[in-house]
């Protein structure tokens, strides 16, 4: 009798330890919900599962590679049931982390570490999912959601079927970017503190009505809007002008995009052998000898640009660090030369005798 009632509570021991474990999450080894609960008539379903930028919360439909984002699995049950546990797999690819207080990590399974309650029968937890490295392709999401009766039994229970989500990564055709430009006038009057200027934006995948953001010295200039210019007679020497892109195209990021910097640049006459004493830590260029020149303050490549005062290009090259500019093939006069270093547009006036 004593051996007879040994085996009964060992018996009852497993069954408790089985029907707890599943209380406190089934684990990698066992990622499926209905292996083990079964039993109710009404309906559990797995209604979406969003991924937001951390940043903005902005609602992401592919991913940049190495990049952390909220995971959010929204869920209900037709029926009474309204205590809910869950398993999510991302099939190896990316990691999660920072689960809430009632859930665990178990190699790449998310889920429930106890008994979620819900809210009139709706289900929502978050996480985060951090992306795979550059060219991991597409992820598949896999999760089960699983309504209990809270008894600690497997019966009497609603576990969803599968639900599978799958997002692409994010590549160059993706790629929000935005490039501001002076469309007016055509030649600059850098001996002019008054001139107005007029600042254009060229988005790329700025979606059909893209919204801008301009601002002076990282200040905002006015709200956001549909106006892609920005005119203004007011800017001093040096003020730096950028804008921000925001695109309604379905997919595009970064969103915002962040375009180049333009800056002002004022000076009371045409550079020969000098840099100006308000503009010396700008990258411009200095003749080091007769139409020989070289370009100071920067230790980058460099994209020169060399205009007439009428508006032609007249030289394109790229420059490196200490290598001289011949412009020789240049007669005597005055020009506009554009330094483009990083996205950012320095611009000066040159003589050459």
């Amino acid at each position: 009798m004593k051996l007879k009632h040994l085996y009964v509570l060992a018996a009852t021991i497993l069954l408790w330890t089985l029907y707890s474990s599943n209380s406190s999450g089934a684990g990698s080894s066992n990622f499926n919900c209905n292996n083990c609960h079964s039993g109710s008539s009404n309906s559990t379903t797995i209604d979406s599962v969003i991924l937001r930028d951390v940043a903005n919360l902005d609602k992401m439909v592919k991913y940049s590679p190495a990049t952390p984002y909220i995971i959010t699995i929204y869920g209900s049950n037709s029926g009474t049931l309204n205590r809910f546990g869950f398993q999510m797999s991302h099939g190896g690819k990316g990691s999660f982390s920072n689960p809430s207080a009632d859930c665990q990590l178990s190699g790449n399974i998310w889920e429930h570490k106890q008994k979620i309650s819900g809210t009139s029968g709706k289900f929502q937890v978050s996480a985060r999912w951090n992306a795979p490295a550059k060219g991991s392709g597409t992820v598949t999401l896999e999760a089960y959601l699983n309504a209990v009766n809270n008894d600690n039994g497997t019966s009497g229970d609603k576990p969803s079927s599968k639900f599978t989500y799958s997002f692409d990564e994010l590549t160059t055709s993706d790629l929000a970017q935005v490039e501001i430009r002076i469309i007016s006038p055509s030649v600059l009057d850098d001996k002019n503190p008054n001139e107005v200027l007029t600042f254009k934006a060229f988005p790329t995948n700025g979606g059909s009505t893209p919204e801008y953001q301009w601002k002076v010295n990282s200040k905002n200039i006015g709200p956001k809007g549909f106006e892609d210019t920005y005119i203004t007679s007011t800017l001093k020497n040096s003020d730096t002008v950028t804008c921000w892109m925001y695109s309604n195209q379905f997919g595009a990021l970064p969103n915002p995009a962040s375009s180049n910097k333009i800056i002002r640049d004022v000076r009371n006459s045409p550079t020969t052998g000098s840099i100006s004493q308000m503009n010396k830590n700008l990258p411009q260029l200095t003749s080091v000898q007769n139409k020989l020149f070289k370009l100071l303050n920067t230790y980058d490549i460099a994209n020169i640009e060399i205009y007439s005062l009428e508006g032609t290009r007249l030289i394109n090259t790229r420059h490196f660090p200490n290598e001289i500019i011949d412009l020789s093939s240049l007669s005597k006069g005055i020009y506009i030369v554009k330094i483009k270093i990083n996205h950012t547009i320095y611009s000066q006036k040159i003589a050459l005798d």
